[in-house]
């Protein structure tokens, strides 16, 4: 095997390897649900076998040909190279090692940049896209004094279905979101949303209309009781939770919701 085959498969073996780390970084740090759903989380665990079998198979088929290292002369490493390239294949070896840079760099940039949760600014920056659930249906019949503990994505389904009429008592929890438009004292209940994964979530908010109590601030998880009501938002017909009662809590581990 060439000295510069042999360099080409040490740096797959590199290569192979720091997509391993990086993978087993998000998960043994319990960072997976910034980046993707629970139900394809194992493509994780199956990226980390794959890399360590390819680098395995590229670092042994270098060693059974006799490939090795070489470490340049150095004074103070006291070494001594084991193989002198041509001027012009040395030159080649160092252009072909400058491209697999390129691999390592994103891989070094990802993991040196702390992940970032989906939060103000990212509906600020989109507030087109988010999708506001629908009024709840006129009320029927006498409804439970007892709210409905639910997520955003179970109460979208509650009122598309009309199980939730006007009145009824629901309990949401998401994060603060100011928009200039709403009407005063009126924010929104928002949390993002994705089949998959982040690159793929979206903003679902309900209305929440505050008649007492201080401002909340932009981006603060909060847990929302309070009755359904048909309102208004942004000139469309929208649910809306008025006079609830509001109680900070931390940020759930995991932040997205899954569809």
């Amino acid at each position: 095997m060439g000295a510069v085959a042999a360099g080409r498969a040490w740096l797959r073996v590199a290569a192979w390897l720091s997509l391993c780390a990086v993978a087993l970084w998000v998960l043994l740090r319990g960072q997976s649900d910034l980046y993707m759903a629970a139900n394809v989380r194992w493509t994780l665990w199956l990226a980390v076998l794959a890399s360590l079998g390819i680098a395995g198979l590229d670092g042994y088929a270098a060693w059974r040909h006799g490939a090795r290292l070489s470490l340049p002369r150095a004074g103070w490493f006291g070494g001594r190279r084991l193989l002198t390239l041509p001027g012009w294949l040395a030159a080649k070896q160092r252009r072909r090692g400058a491209s697999y840079a390129l691999v390592f760099l994103p891989m070094a940039v990802g993991i040196a940049i702390p992940p970032a949760i989906f939060g103000i600014q990212s509906v600020l920056d989109n507030a087109s896209a988010v999708t506001l659930l629908a009024p709840p249906a006129l009320a029927q019949a006498a409804l439970p004094a007892t709210p409905r503990v639910l997520s955003l994505l179970q109460l979208q389904d509650h009122l598309q279905g009309g199980a939730l009429p006007a009145g009824s008592l629901v309990r949401v929890s998401g994060f603060v979101v100011h928009l200039n438009d709403l009407p005063p004292h009126a924010w929104l209940l928002v949390r993002f949303i994705t089949p998959h994964c982040v690159a793929e979530a979206h903003p679902l908010a309900v209305l929440v209309q505050q008649t007492s109590g201080k401002t909340i601030p932009n981006d603060t998880w909060v847990t929302v009781t309070g009755a359904l009501h048909s309102g208004t938002a942004e000139g469309q017909p929208a649910a809306v939770i008025a006079d609830p009662q509001i109680a900070a809590i931390a940020m759930p581990l995991d932040p997205y919701l899954v569809y």
